[in-house]
Parts: structure tokens; C-alpha cells; sequence
């Protein structure tokens, strides 16, 4: 399944595939990706104490005023609930989004790929200018509508376009974006779109793996007929410090 098609019916992945993601057999001492100590360049401590990693990105926020945006924060208020939460740090609802094109981030700054022909060592401001100019001529659009269509792993939506055009509109900006910013990244086709509510912070057993998707599944399944049409904003350039909180630089809007 290729997230660069159109999928007007739910895709829901095989159970096992998200358990295997969560269980920690066969994978003692393996690091989870952006976990580590407070000097460990990672994006969220041990403990899951948010950590400095500055950035920036370019995002759709999810309409607040809007009755999924609720479901969306009452769901992972009762994620929070499950004996599995320990296994996980959570992010605030003010910051949940859906990033339709990854800037640079880390720390250092090229930790996650870099723009081709660019040197490196710039600030994050120079950056922020840098991506502001090469976007500046790109049109925007007023918004679009995703659908839930999974709870990935029990903790992060894997979120498919809920129409042919919200879906034509967010790969037509990806690619815009790739060749102004020069970030090119091999997954940029195989990039699947989502909305997280945490990051895992440590692994599980086996049977509190099985347990917690169970159990995160169930509480998703009740709230998916009502997820289906969540409305998104327009993209937003953002800066970051720390995954906790997105500043708004400039709104990629419709010309004219």
C-alpha cells in the first residue's frame, strides 16, 4: 500500500504490525528513536521529560473550534488512563498537527537531512529566512479534510486524505516544498501522513504489548465513525524549540 495513492477505503494494517513495533523482544538495549539522556540530542528525556530540539516545519493545525478536534483530545485523555501510559510521554493538545512537509531540526540542526547546495552551520533564524524566501511563491490552500484511519501502534493517527482533492492539494505541496526548500529525503513518496498524541519512551513486554493495543484499539474503534472528516488549516511555517509548542512564521495561503 502506497501512502501516494488516493484510498477511499480504510487501509487498517495488520495488528501485528503495530504490535511488533511496541514489543521489546529481540530488542534490549536498542535505543527508541528521539529518546535519550538530557545531552543526548533526543527530543524527549528517559523519563519523558520534554528535551531542547529546535527546528522548523511546515504544518496543517487542527481547527480547535471543531467537534473532532474535541474527540481527537478526549481520546488521548483516555490513552492517558491506560495502565500502558507509563510506557509513554504525551504532548499537549495545543500542539497536535499534522506535518505535511519536514523542515531541518535537531541537535545539530542537519540531524534530520539538509537542503542540497546549502552550507552547513547556519543559525535556526538564517534557516527560518532561508525556507520563508524559497516558499514565498508557492500557493497555498485554504484548508483540507483528513480521515482517521488507524490508531498507529495505540498512540499516533495514521491519517489518509478524506477526499480526491485534500488529497491531490497535500502531495501537490509536499513536492512544491522538496524542490524550493532542496530537502530532498528518500521516504518523500512513501510518507505517511499522521497526527501523534506521544512518543514512546520505553518498550513493553510482550503480552503489556498485546494488552495495550487491545485496549488502545477499542477505545479508537468507538470514536472512528466520528473522526472522519477532521478539518485541517491551511500550511503553517513553524519554528519549534522543543516539541511542546509551534510558532507560527507565515501562512501558505490561496494567491489572489
Amino acid at each position: 500500500m502506497s501512502p501516494r495513492h488516493f484510498h477511499s477505503a480504510r487501509t487498517e494494517a495488520e495488528h501485528d504490525n503495530w504490535l511488533n513495533r511496541i514489543d521489546e523482544t529481540g530488542k534490549a538495549g536498542k535505543p527508541l528513536p528521539s529518546i535519550t539522556s538530557d545531552n543526548g540530542g533526543g527530543k524527549f528525556a528517559t523519563d519523558g521529560r520534554v528535551l531542547p530540539y529546535p527546528g522548523n516545519t511546515f504544518i496543517c493545525h487542527i481547527d480547535k473550534s471543531s467537534r473532532e478536534y474535541t474527540i481527537l483530545c478526549e481520546l488521548q485523555e483516555k490513552l492517558k488512563t491506560l495502565p500502558t501510559a507509563r510506557y509513554f510521554t504525551f504532548l499537549p493538545h495545543e500542539s497536535f498537527h499534522m506535518t505535511v512537509f519536514c523542515g531541518i531540526s535537531g541537535n545539530p540542526l542537519d540531524t534530520d537531512g539538509w537542503p542540497d547546495g546549502l552550507e552547513r552551520g547556519l543559525s535556526l533564524a538564517e534557516m527560518n529566512r532561508h525556507f520563508l524566501a524559497a516558499s514565498a511563491d508557492i500557493e497555498g490552500f485554504s484548508g483540507v479534510t483528513v480521515r482517521a484511519d488507524h490508531l498507529k501502534a495505540g498512540y499516533s493517527i495514521h491519517a489518509e486524505p478524506a477526499d480526491r482533492k485534500s488529497f491531490d492539494e497535500l502531495w501537490r505541496m509536499r513536492d512544491r516544498l522538496a524542490e524550493a526548500t532542496g530537502l530532498k529525503r528518500e521516504d518523500h513518496d512513501r510518507y505517511q501522513f499522521h497526527i501523534s498524541f506521544a512518543y514512546r519512551i520505553r518498550r513493553m513486554p510482550a503480552e503489556t504489548a498485546k494488552a495495550h493495543i487491545e485496549h488502545s484499539s477499542a477505545l479508537f474503534e468507538a470514536v472512528y465513525p466520528e473522526l472522519q472528516e477532521i478539518r485541517l488549516g491551511p500550511v503553517e511555517f513553524c519554528s519549534f524549540e522543543t516539541m511542546h509548542h509551534f510558532r507560527t512564521e507565515k501562512r501558505l495561503m490561496p494567491k489572489g
